[in-house]
């Protein structure tokens, strides 16, 4: 069987990835998702995180022994832009000089993770 360029298949799933742009991932928006049968919108949620799954209800493959239709994964990828224009890049300085930290909790697990890691080494 021939590799699909946007869905792969688990069981009766259909699993695709989406790009998004960060600033789409942290304010928030509406994306269109392409499914077996056209496109839907899927309402990304302010803070979405790279590799975040969203399920699209009974729009995967039919299930012929109970005729049920399996369910659509949806793994957001947020890209990075490779190049900023001047302004861009003013406007992400201005902003990360008001970063502290407490919004994102991943980075704060791994530094509180590796302090208690270098601690232990004393």
């Amino acid at each position: 069987m021939k590799q699909h360029p946007i869905f792969t298949r688990h069981n009766n799933d259909i699993v695709c990835q989406v790009p998004i742009s960060f600033t789409e991932a942290a304010l928030g928006g509406r994306v269109e998702v392409p499914t077996l049968k056209g496109t839907e919108h899927l309402d990304i949620p302010p803070g979405t995180q790279h590799g975040e799954v969203f399920k699209l209800k009974n729009k995967g493959l039919p299930d012929i022994r109970s005729y049920r239709n399996g369910d659509q994964i949806v793994q957001i990828l947020i890209e990075i832009p490779k190049k900023l224009n001047d302004r861009q890049k003013q406007l992400l300085k201005e902003f990360s000089e008001t970063e502290d930290g407490s919004f994102m909790p991943q980075r704060k697990g791994f530094m509180e993770k590796l302090k208690e890691m270098i601690k232990g080494d004393d």
